[in-house]
């Protein structure tokens, strides 16, 4: 098996109260991609609990690996991720750059 590395970044502004955050999700989703117009296989996925990074204390989870899992919950892989969950007053620990 090939390891392939990719980074993507994205920044999401969520406007919501604790309680509602506390349910809140972000799923990621890994595409098997042959050639540059053709998207055509889930490698896997992986869903996080927001409430679990906006209870740590830096408010953040950096470069984490979690095992993907198919629709059977099979492993197929694994990614590589950061997330920072911040509110209104709520203090950066740190900037993190790759």
């Amino acid at each position: 098996m090939e390891l392939v590395t990719l980074s993507d970044s994205f920044d999401f502004k969520i406007i919501t109260t604790l309680e509602e955050l506390k349910n809140m999700k972000v799923a990621f989703t890994v595409w098997h991609k042959r050639s540059w117009y053709q998207r055509d296989m889930i490698i896997g996925s992986y869903s996080l609990d927001i409430w679990t990074v906006y209870s740590k204390a830096t408010k953040m989870v950096n470069r984490d690996w979690e095992p993907l899992e198919d629709n059977e919950s099979n492993k197929r892989g694994f990614i590589q991720y950061s997330v920072t969950c911040v509110g209104e007053g709520d203090t950066i620990m740190g900037i993190i750059k790759y």
